[in-house]
């Protein structure tokens, strides 16, 4: 059963996610920048204040940036080169399929997550743009509406195909051209990440991937007749879970997301899972600060 996207909750889920950008911040400082004025340094050249280099005068060169001290001694023309400064931009992408919210401790880390992600774009300056990802299905939010308590009306509606949920549309999204694109999803989806992977890293853009999960998945202990519902479509089905069931579960679960850590690496693509228990800044830092998905404050 999902849970329910209260007020409460979500301003509990938000003020955790601003502690979190407190103590710890998106790796933006890694990528060369091009975008709008900001304050990183970009590909470009421009009139900030961190010089960068010489170079010699070419017709149509702004005369304010000849260097006359060099002229003096040397009766050449040259140019300071000056560091263009640029606003990076950063595009978060939340999955928000009824896996991610089907328990609480899941539903809360989910929610902290994505306030921290655009907390911590903001707080470096950075353009922030929110895609509500589910299935083929999305919706985009600013920060100012995720600030509200009313944005899970918002929350895209999405029919799956089959039994299982489909891989996400996230090749449909309109990123921005070199932009952070960081995508917030438990994973559990069947097929290759490459559909997901790929256009994370397309134009120019770099992916950083943090994936909640819960106890309540990872290390089930059923035994005995159960009924399982099929959280995407609501089906059931009753089933009877013996030692060698419960094995071979653990052992696909184990592997689906070895296959995810090997698909993101060969793209280039940090991943970072995060346990939904316990403390937030804790079970972030597991994974995420060693594979570069997150740095030190």
């Amino acid at each position: 059963m999902k849970t329910e996207l209260s007020p409460a909750l979500l301003t509990e889920c938000r003020l955790a996610g601003q502690r979190l950008a407190e103590a710890v911040k998106l790796p933006l400082l890694r990528k060369i920048w091009r975008g709008a004025s900001g304050d990183f340094a970009g590909a470009g050249t421009g009139n900030s204040m961190e010089f960068q280099d010489h170079r010699a005068y070419q017709a149509g060169d702004d005369p304010r940036h000849l260097n006359w001290q060099a002229y003096a001694r040397t009766g050449q023309f040259t140019m300071k080169v000056f560091r263009q400064e640029v606003r990076p931009m950063v595009d978060v992408v939340c999955d928000v399929s009824a896996s991610q919210f089907l328990h609480e401790a899941k539903t809360r880390r989910v929610l902290e997550l994505l306030y921290f992600c655009v907390t911590a774009a903001e707080k470096a300056g950075a353009a922030a743009k929110i895609f509500l990802l589910n299935g083929t299905q999305s919706a985009l939010l600013t920060s100012e509406i995720l600030a509200s308590p009313n944005w899970p009306d918002r929350l895209p509606v999405h029919a799956p195909a089959g039994l299982l949920g489909e891989m996400p549309g996230v090749a449909r999204l309109p990123f921005r051209s070199q932009s952070l694109r960081i995508f917030l999803s438990d994973l559990l989806y069947p097929g290759s990440p490459d559909a997901v992977l790929g256009p994370l890293s397309a134009h120019g853009g770099r992916g950083l991937i943090f994936a909640p999960f819960s106890a309540a998945e990872a290390s089930v202990d059923w035994d005995g007749n159960h009924e399982f519902v099929e959280v995407e479509s609501g089906q059931r089905q009753v089933r009877r879970v013996t030692p060698a069931v419960l094995r071979r579960y653990h052992e696909a679960y184990q592997r689906h997301f070895e296959f995810w850590k090997t698909s993101s690496r060969r793209h280039g693509i940090p991943m970072a899972r995060v346990a939904a228990e316990g403390d937030l800044l804790n079970a972030i830092q597991v994974e995420a600060t060693v594979m570069g998905v997150i740095e030190a404050g």
